[in-house]
C-alpha cells in the first residue's frame, strides 16, 4: 500500500497545512506499535486506539483537494523504455498558453517524484506555500 499514498513525512506536512484528515488509509502511532507509525486504514486493528493518526490520502483523493486543471504524467527516463523504475510522475497545473508542450512555463507549477501520489501531495504544499490552495 506504500506505493499507493505519499510517505509519512509529506503526509505529516499535509496535515500541518490543513490538509483534511478524512481519508480511508492513515499513518498512525498507538502503544502497542512501539512508538512508530504504522500504515493501515480506518477500522484496523492497528489504527483502533491511536495515539497520534494523519491520513495518507490515495491520488484520487489528493487530486479531489486540488483546483480543476491538475494533470498527472508518467516521463521515462531510459530512452523511452518502459521501466517503471526509471519513471518519474509529474502533478503540473498547466500555464497560460501553454498548449501541448511539456515544457515548463513561468507561471506552471509542476512537482516530481516516483510515486503518483507523492507528485500530487506535493503539488498540493507547493500550491499551499505560494497561496494558491
Amino acid at each position: 500500500m506504500t506505493n499507493h499514498v505519499p510517505t509519512l513525512e509529506t503526509c505529516q506536512k499535509l496535515k500541518e497545512v490543513g490538509y483534511p484528515q478524512t481519508t480511508f488509509f492513515n499513518y498512525s502511532r498507538s502503544l502497542g506499535l512501539g512508538g512508530n507509525f504504522r500504515l493501515g486504514h480506518k477500522g484496523s486493528i492497528e489504527t483502533r486506539e491511536v495515539k497520534e493518526r494523519c491520513a495518507a490520502p490515495i491520488l484520487t483523493e489528493i487530486l479531489e483537494q486540488l483546483p480543476d486543471g491538475v494533470q498527472i504524467s508518467v516521463f521515462w527516463r531510459k530512452g523511452g523504455e518502459l521501466s517503471q523504475e526509471d519513471s518519474l510522475y509529474k502533478a503540473w497545473i498547466p500555464g497560460k498558453d501553454e498548449g501541448t508542450s511539456h515544457e515548463p512555463y513561468p507561471d506552471q507549477v509542476s512537482t516530481f517524484d516516483k510515486k503518483p501520489a507523492e507528485a500530487a501531495a506535493l503539488l498540493y504544499l507547493a500550491l499551499h506555500e505560494g497561496g494558491q490552495q
